[in-house]
C-alpha cells in the first residue's frame, strides 16, 4: 500500500515538474532563437543555455523531442512495427520487397538504421517484453553520451542533443554480434539486400566503460560489417555519419560512405556548398573508402549542377524525387535505359590548380573536378561553385553577400593534365559541353589538345562545364592511315564512360555510341581491304545516321570534312566487347 502511494506521489510530483520545465522553456524560448542559437561556441549564451539544459529545462526539452522528431526514439523490435504494417493492402513487409521487386522492377531494395539500432539506440525494456521482439537478451544498457570539444566547437548543441540527454540505448560489448546478426537475418528473410548504416558518428561519444572512444567505435563498427557481408555480402552496406576517424579507420570490409551533409533542397545556398564539400573531402575519403556523393532531386532549379557532379565523382547515382514529378531528359543523361550509369573508374577529387583555392568564396576560382575513364581517357567537369558559404558562428549555410548577393562570373582553364594524365606525348581530341544552371545546352565543342593546352570557358553562378578526353589514336594498314578518337556517347554527361574497349592494329576498330540514335552502341570494323585514302592530318569525327537490319552489309554515309560513301562490314561483338541498348 505504502509502495502504491509513493509511486502515486512521485508520479504528480515527475508531472508537476514537467510542467514546470516546459512554462520555463516556452518564456526562454526567444532567448534561445535569437541569442543562443546563432552564438559563437564560446558565448557565454551557449555556456548558460547549456547548464539550463541539463538541469531546469530537461525534461521539457526530451518531451519537446519525443513529440516533434524521431531522435529522442529507441527501437523496440527488430521486426517491421504495427503502425507501418498497417499502411499496408495485406500487412505483410516481405511481400512488399517482393512487389516492388516483381512488378516495379526494382533490383535492390536496401533498409536504412542506425549503428545503435536507432537514433536514440535500442530500447532498454524489450529484453523483459511479453512479445518476441528480437531483442531479447541482448543485456541493454542507457548510456549518456559525451561530445568531445572539437565537436561541440563545431556544433554546441550537442550539449542539448536528444541523445545527450535522454541517453542512447546499447546493448553489452559481448552481444553486439548477436543484435548485428538478428537484426540483418530478420531484414534478409524479408528478400531486402542490403542495409545503410546511419548516426556512426554516435559510437565515438559512447566510449565510456568501453575502452575509449576508438576501441568502441571499432567493436561497433566492425560487429556491424561482419554481419552485412555474412548476410548481404560485404558490398551490400552504405555507411553513413562516419566522417570520425574512429569510423573511417575502422572499416575492413565495407567500401562505400557519405561523403558530405544532407542534399537540402530547399535550402538554396546550400547546393553549392554541397558539391564543393563532396569534392574536396572525397580528397582525403577517396583512400579510404569510395565516397558516396548523396542523392538530389532531378527537378530541383539546380539538379543540372548536382547531376553533372555525380557523372563525374564516380559515385553511385541516388534519385529522391517526388512520385511522378522527374526531369526525364536530365537523368537520361546519367542513367542508361537498362538503369546502369557511366561510372568513371575513381573518386572524382579537384584538381591541382584549385587544391588550396576557396571556389566558394574567393570571387575568382572555378571548382575542377577531374576522373579517369576507361581506355586511357578522362573528364573533367568545371563549376563556378562562388556566392555561397558555411557560416561557423550561425551554423548554417549563407550567402557571401546576403540573399541579393550576385556571384561573380568564373573563368575555367581545363587542360588534359588536369586529369593527372601521365601521357606528356599524346595529341588528345576533347568533347566539351557547357551547361546552363537550367539544363540548358550553352556550347558543345569539338578540339584537338596537347598535353598542357588549355580551354577556357567563362561560367555564370552554378553553370558548369564538362570536357571528355580521349588519346587520339593511329590505324594502319598497306592502303591506309587514319587517326581517330573514341570520345563516346555525346549526349551522356560522362561520355568517355560509354567506351568499354578501343584498339587499333593491322584495322581501325571505332567503338562509338551513334550520334543520331545514343540508345544504340556499335563497334565498327574498317578492314584493311577497303580502299581508303585520307590525309594524315584528318581527325575522323563520325556522324551517322542508319537504320538497322538483319543483313550484316549495310551503306553509311559518313559526313567528314569531304563527302565519301563506302560499304562496310558490321560486326556485333561479343558481350565482352560491346554493348547494346535498346
Amino acid at each position: 500500500m505504502l509502495g502504491t502511494v509513493c509511486e502515486a506521489v512521485m508520479s504528480r510530483w515527475q508531472a508537476l515538474c514537467l510542467c514546470a520545465s516546459q512554462c520555463v522553456l516556452r518564456l526562454l524560448s526567444g532567448y534561445h532563437d535569437n541569442f543562443v542559437a546563432h552564438a559563437a561556441h564560446t558565448s557565454w549564451h551557449i555556456k548558460v543555455w547549456r547548464v539550463l539544459s541539463g538541469t531546469v529545462l530537461k525534461a521539457a526539452i526530451v518531451a519537446e523531442y519525443a513529440s516533434k522528431y524521431d531522435f529522442a526514439k529507441r527501437l523496440q523490435s527488430l521486426h517491421a512495427s504495427d503502425r507501418f504494417l498497417g499502411t499496408l493492402a495485406d500487412a505483410s513487409f516481405p511481400n512488399l520487397v517482393s512487389t516492388l521487386k516483381g512488378e516495379y522492377g526494382v533490383k535492390f531494395v536496401y533498409c536504412w538504421h542506425a549503428l545503435t539500432g536507432y537514433w536514440s539506440g535500442v530500447h532498454p525494456g524489450t529484453q523483459d517484453a511479453a512479445e518476441n521482439t528480437g531483442l531479447e537478451d541482448l543485456e541493454v544498457s542507457v548510456q549518456t553520451p559525451i561530445p568531445t570539444s572539437g565537436a561541440l566547437q563545431v556544433e554546441p548543441r550537442l550539449s542539448w542533443d536528444a541523445l545527450t540527454l535522454k541517453g542512447v540505448g546499447v546493448s553489452s560489448r559481448g552481444k553486439m554480434d548477436e543484435f548485428y546478426d538478428r537484426m540483418h537475418s530478420y531484414l534478409r528473410s524479408c528478400n531486402v539486400d542490403g542495409v545503410k548504416v546511419d548516426v556512426q558518428a554516435a559510437a565515438t561519444m559512447l566510449g565510456a566503460g568501453r575502452g575509449g572512444s576508438a576501441v568502441a567505435t571499432r567493436e561497433m563498427v566492425q560487429a556491424m560489417e561482419r554481419s552485412v557481408s555474412k548476410t548481404f555480402g560485404r558490398q551490400q552496406c552504405i555507411n553513413c555519419m562516419c566522417h570520425p576517424i574512429e569510423c573511417l579507420y575502422s572499416y575492413q570490409d565495407t567500401c562505400v560512405a557519405r561523403a558530405s551533409d544532407d542534399f537540402y533542397p530547399n535550402d538554396a545556398a546550400s547546393h553549392t556548398l554541397h558539391v564543393a564539400n563532396v569534392a574536396y573531402n572525397s580528397l582525403f575519403l577517396g583512400e579510404i573508402v569510395f565516397p558516396d556523393w548523396d542523392m538530389f532531386q532531378s527537378n530541383n532549379s539546380v539538379a543540372t549542377l548536382h547531376a553533372v557532379a555525380r557523372a563525374v565523382g564516380g559515385c553511385s547515382v541516388y534519385i529522391s524525387d517526388h512520385p511522378g514529378e522527374h526531369d526525364l531528359q536530365l537523368l537520361k543523361r546519367i542513367v542508361l535505359p537498362d538503369g546502369s550509369v557511366l561510372r568513371a573508374l575513381h573518386p572524382g577529387k579537384p584538381t591541382r590548380d584549385c587544391l588550396f583555392a576557396d571556389v566558394t568564396m574567393d570571387g575568382e576560382t572555378a571548382c575542377k573536378v577531374w576522373n579517369r575513364n576507361a581506355c586511357g581517357g578522362g573528364v573533367v567537369a568545371a563549376f563556378n561553385l562562388q556566392g555561397a558559404h558555411w557560416d561557423r558562428v550561425r551554423r548554417r549555410s549563407q550567402f557571401n553577400g546576403g540573399p541579393d548577393y550576385k556571384a561573380p562570373l568564373v573563368s575555367a582553364s581545363v587542360a588534359p593534365r588536369d586529369f593527372e594524365c601521365r601521357c606528356r606525348n599524346v595529341t588528345w581530341a576533347v568533347l566539351s559541353t557547357h551547361w546552363a544552371v537550367d539544363g540548358n545546352l550553352v556550347h558543345a565543342g569539338f578540339s584537338i589538345s596537347a598535353y598542357a593546352d588549355r580551354n577556357v570557358t567563362t561560367l555564370k553562378p552554378k553553370e558548369c562545364a564538362i570536357y571528355t578526353f580521349a588519346p587520339i589514336r593511329v590505324a594502319r594498314s598497306k592502303q591506309a592511315e587514319v587517326k581517330w578518337a573514341a570520345l563516346g556517347l555525346e549526349n551522356m554527361f560522362n561520355a568517355g564512360g560509354a567506351i568499354l574497349a578501343a584498339d587499333a592494329g593491322a584495322y581501325l576498330c571505332i567503338c562509338m555510341y551513334m550520334y543520331a540514335s545514343p540508345s544504340l552502341s556499335l563497334s565498327i570494323y574498317l578492314y584493311p581491304s577497303l580502299s581508303l585514302s585520307l590525309s594524315l592530318s584528318l581527325y575522323v569525327s563520325i556522324c551517322m545516321r542508319l537504320s538497322l537490319s538483319l543483313s550484316l552489309s549495310l551503306s553509311l554515309s559518313l559526313f567528314l570534312s569531304l563527302s565519301l560513301s563506302l560499304s562496310l562490314c558490321i560486326d556485333l561483338l561479343s558481350d565482352f566487347e560491346r554493348r547494346i541498348f535498346f
